[in-house]
C-alpha cells in the first residue's frame, strides 16, 4: 500500500492547514517532541510512523525541493527506533481518542 500525501501537507510538521482537524495541533506538538528527542525532523517522525504501520505502508515523497527531501532522510532510522508506545500515542493523539 502506498500513502498519498504522506506528510499530510505539512500540518503535522509546522505548516498550518485550513483543513486541519481539532487534534492536529496536539499531534503536531507530539511530532515536534519526538523529533527533538530523536534528534531528527518532524518529517522523519511522520514518515517513520507510516513505515512502522502494521499495514506496511510505503510512503512516496513527491517533492523537488532538496531541503524537504533531506528532512525525510532519517525516516527509516526513526521507524526502527520508535517504540510501540510512541507509535500508539501518536496515533491516538492524531485521532483525538483512545484505541481499545
Amino acid at each position: 500500500m502506498q500513502a498519498w500525501s504522506p506528510l499530510a501537507g505539512g500540518h503535522y510538521t509546522g505548516r498550518t492547514a485550513a483543513h486541519a482537524g481539532p487534534h492536529d495541533a496536539a499531534a503536531a506538538a507530539l511530532v515536534a517532541e519526538l523529533a527533538a528527542a530523536k534528534g531528527t525532523t518532524g518529517e522523519a517522525v511522520v514518515l517513520g510512523w507510516l513505515l512502522r504501520h502494521p499495514a506496511r505502508i510505503s510512503p512516496v515523497i513527491g517533492s523537488a525541493n532538496p531541503q524537504r527531501i533531506a528532512a525525510c532522510a532519517d525516516a527509516e532510522s526513526v521507524a526502527g527506533s520508535m517504540t510501540r508506545e510512541e507509535w500508539f500515542t501518536l496515533y491516538q493523539t492524531a485521532r483525538g481518542r483512545s484505541i481499545p
